[in-house]
């Protein structure tokens, strides 16, 4: 029996998903494995590390445990685009130093379901000098539009050969550990917090480029794939080598998927609305989570009116100063 660790890190408003997300990979687990958990957080209050707790608890071969990241100083506050995600994104880069017990760890978001074992991701590349693994980018995204005039040439084009999704990936902690990787990330991101978009993937990019490895895009399946048709999807020729190819990769991981992802703010658990809505109320149904998911209404609610309500500022800000010009 192998030893699997595998981190974590949210914050209080996604203990539900993460309890969703963390059933959903046990219940794919393989039994001849031993899956170590652990939940990287600020203040996560002890009736919710209680609530994992339990949810681990029904699985024989699994464990979980919380570390707490409040001594790191993450400077979010000077971060130009906060965009949908939290400052928790900054401890995924922090694990090396978090988990000195570990040589190769797994990392994974909680806004996912799976829908197949984790595990041999852990295993991959076992002899290979490399930082991190990831699912690359293989279709054009929006992002690309923003790095123009945030980034240089040179590392446009570093980020959209290299850059991996941070949703889920295998972390090498003993080499990080041995070039001083840690300190560099920290200090990348810290320097550019003013141009970051995607704050833990580009720093990743950046600094770790090219020791980074790809794993199969069945690793990470975002929901709005489904949506694709692969006639007209745009494929990201720097990791794509020909359309062919690309509609090969999208048929594959349609068709077997591991982790399935929500990116975006449209999260399953706010909106029926949301792609592949019915898989993740499904997982939600199989975690013994559904009370929770319908108490938890009126809160998410609110923090949906709330966005939107800053949306909707930010829109007018943006208005007046372009109508200024």
């Amino acid at each position: 029996m192998a030893k699997i660790p595998c981190f974590f890190t949210f914050d209080s408003n996604y203990v539900l998903a993460a309890a969703v997300a963390i059933d959903s990979m046990l219940r794919h687990a393989d039994p001849r494995h031993e899956y170590r958990l652990y939940v990287v957080h600020t203040g996560l209050l002890p009736k919710f590390q209680r609530h994992l707790e339990d949810v681990v608890g029904r699985y024989s071969n699994a464990t979980i445990e919380f570390r707490d990241a409040s001594s790191y100083d993450v400077g979010w506050e000077r971060m130009a685009l906060k965009a949908h995600f939290s400052k928790e994104v900054y401890y995924k880069m922090t694990a090396a130093e978090m988990f000195p017990e570990y040589d190769r760890m797994l990392f994974s978001d909680v806004d996912v379901i799976f829908t197949g074992d984790i595990a041999p991701a852990y295993f991959e590349y076992p002899d290979d000098d490399f930082y991190f693994a990831g699912v690359p980018f293989v279709f054009e995204s929006g992002t690309f539009a923003q790095y123009a005039g945030r980034f240089t040439a040179e590392e446009i084009a570093t980020l959209r050969r290299h850059e991996i999704s941070a949703g889920f990936m295998l972390l090498n902690l003993k080499t990080i550990r041995r070039d001083g990787m840690q300190a560099k990330l920290e200090a990348t991101f810290h320097d550019n917090l003013h141009r970051l978009v995607l704050p833990e993937q580009e720093c990743i990019a950046l600094c770790c480029a090219p020791r980074l490895r790809p794993l199969d895009p069945k690793y990470v399946v975002c929901a709005h794939y489904y949506n694709f048709d692969p006639e007209t999807v745009e494929f990201n020729r720097d990791v794509v080598a020909s359309r062919e190819k690309g509609r090969q990769i999208l048929a594959d991981m349609l068709r077997d998927v591991v982790q399935l992802h929500y990116p975006g703010p449209d999260k399953p658990w706010i909106t029926p609305f949301s792609p592949r809505y019915r898989q993740w109320l499904a997982a939600c149904r199989n975690a013994g989570q559904t009370w929770r998911y319908i108490s938890l209404q009126p809160h998410f609610l609110t923090l949906k009116l709330r966005r939107y309500s800053l949306r909707r500022f930010i829109s007018k800000i943006i208005n007046k100063i372009t109508n200024k010009k």
